[in-house]
């Protein structure tokens, strides 16, 4: 509604023509001037000259102080968070929501920011993995397209070595638990970056990590340390002393197996001549895995690996 329009008076009888009508954005032209929200009108209004006294004047006189003003495009836990930081009087009101040139767009009440996150969390929970709890290929896709469409990426994809044969040799449950490890560490090492990152579950001991910038080769070497220290209290007291457990081979003989490593291979956007499309990304990265888990293999201990070639428009590599 446009400032100088609409009486006090008028917009006592537009509320009282709509009981379902909460609140009104005032504006000046495009842009915001303030809201007024029924329950703020009526306090105002009230009393015995409350009314005489406003009652041919403007409505945006009666305009909220500091309403809340966000931009069009805010997440969901953002906005909940900005709402919940007002004051106690303000806290349920609606948000007002412009666009990057500050003009109005609209307004979001409570229960509509209420009802879309349980939405969002129905979704995610119907996507999760339900070993971990870690969202799973959906979200991964739709993270994989959003790295790709900045200006820097990391994509870091990781899996168990040898976690097949420790399944064999410790049972399901301990292997379940294996998988519950590595992903704790995972999302607590993504909390701790600066920048965006999330951490998925492609499905089995496979894990993919997306940040929207770089990554340095300390936080990398901190997840790998992380894991071998942790580890060790998923392995019998004689096994961690010889550094490998036996296990059974396909013929059904007995064999030496190291410790469950984890294998870390990294790309990043300066790995492209030009953005690939997110299958790409599965095709470019399965022989680095390669390289990784032999270097691990031979270091006996968790290791990631950046790749160090540049990949052309064609989908063909050459080393750099």
């Amino acid at each position: 509604m446009q400032a100088g329009t609409t009486t006090c008076q008028e917009m006592d009888a537009l509320f009282r023509s709509d009981r379902m009508l909460d609140h009104v954005a005032m504006l000046d032209g495009r842009k915001p001037l303030g809201m007024i929200t029924r329950q703020h009108f009526y306090l105002s209004t009230g009393g015995m000259f409350g009314y005489s006294v406003f009652q041919r004047k403007y409505a945006e006189r009666l305009c909220k102080d500091d309403p809340l003003v966000v931009r069009n495009g805010l997440k969901v836990a953002g906005l909940a968070q900005l709402a919940m930081d007002r004051f106690r009087d303000s806290m349920y009101d609606p948000a007002i929501v412009i666009d990057s040139e500050g003009r109005f767009q609209g307004t979001v009440t409570v229960q509509q920011l209420l009802d879309r996150a349980v939405e969002l969390e129905v979704k995610a929970a119907m996507s999760a993995n339900p070993l971990t709890g870690l969202p799973g290929n959906m979200a991964i896709q739709k993270w994989l397209q959003k790295a790709l469409a900045s200006q820097r990426f990391t994509v870091v994809y990781t899996d168990l070595d040898r976690f097949k044969e420790y399944n064999d040799a410790y049972g399901f449950l301990n292997g379940d638990e294996m998988i519950r490890l590595t992903s704790t560490i995972l999302r607590d090492h993504a909390d701790t970056l600066a920048e965006e990152c999330e951490v998925g579950h492609i499905g089995g001991d496979d894990f993919v990590l997306v940040s929207y910038s770089s990554v340095d080769d300390r936080f990398l070497a901190s997840i790998c340390e992380f894991f071998d220290r942790r580890k060790m209290q998923m392995f019998r007291l004689d096994d961690r002393k010889t550094g490998y457990f036996v296990s059974i081979d396909r013929r059904g003989a007995d064999t030496v197996t190291p410790l469950t490593t984890l294998s870390l291979a990294v790309i990043t956007r300066d790995n492209f001549e030009e953005v690939p499309h997110p299958a790409q990304l599965g095709e470019y990265v399965a022989s680095l895995k390669k390289r990784v888990k032999k270097s691990t293999g031979e270091l006996n201990r968790s290791c990631f690996m950046r790749d160090r070639r540049t990949y052309k428009s064609s989908g063909g590599g050459k080393a750099v």
